[in-house]
């Protein structure tokens, strides 16, 4: 029998089931060594978007989505604890990456990453690589990694045995399948992403920076 392997449509409807069943979401959304970075609106924060919207039609962008460094809107974010909530870290290194796990500022979270697993939460974190964020997270906690190819594509794997896991292979999880009907984000969608991000303090002057020199 052809095993028929789920759209993008498909799998939202997937991630839906587990909320229901009273589970977190945790999804890592990156790229390969080649389009690491990409240019603005290629890929990860356009499929971070329909996500967003899928899990929660309420989804505010001004207040669900955690820009750059904002410890603030972060810990907002953390303390907001009703079912289908949507955190969506736009750019999650901030928090995730080795090097800052121990940050005085980042440390408090730690529990929070451990043990609340069963609050109908959707967490959507946008890096670079995942292979950089901590270990515990990237084994234990996200359930899917989206890896984008280009723009409206991405591999979908799933989480397994963290001994399958290999950085140098750039293997994680089960490989699913590949999307390549992520539509883009809609123009007016686009707008307000762009006008919360540019405009955000902590784009125009680190917030984190700031925090260390006081």
């Amino acid at each position: 029998m052809t095993e028929v392997l789920p759209s993008f449509t498909q799998w939202l409807a997937v991630l839906m089931n587990d909320l229901q069943d009273d589970y977190d979401v945790v999804i890592c959304i990156d790229s390969d060594d080649i389009n690491r970075h990409g240019p603005v609106g290629g890929g990860k924060s356009d499929i971070a978007h329909w996500i967003a919207r899928a899990m929660n039609p309420s989804f505010n962008i001004y207040t669900d989505m955690v820009v750059k460094d904002d410890l603030a809107e972060f810990k907002q974010n953390l303390d907001d604890r009703h079912a289908y909530k949507v955190i969506w870290l736009d750019e999650a290194e901030w928090f995730l990456f080795k090097q800052w796990w121990q940050k005085p500022w980042v440390k408090p979270l730690t529990p929070e990453f451990m043990s609340n697993r069963k609050e109908r939460r959707i967490w959507i974190l946008c890096v670079p690589l995942i292979w950089d964020i901590v270990g515990f997270m990237r084994d234990a906690r996200v359930q899917w990694r989206l890896k984008v190819q280009k723009r409206g594509e991405a591999a979908l794997f799933m989480r397994g045995p963290r001994m399958w896991n290999d950085w140098e292979r750039d293997k994680w999880g089960t490989y699913i399948t590949t999307f390549k009907d992520i539509p883009p984000t809609p123009d007016g969608a686009r707008a307000q992403y762009e006008e919360r991000v540019f405009g955000h303090k902590c784009v125009k002057d680190r917030c984190v920076t700031r925090m260390e020199k006081s």
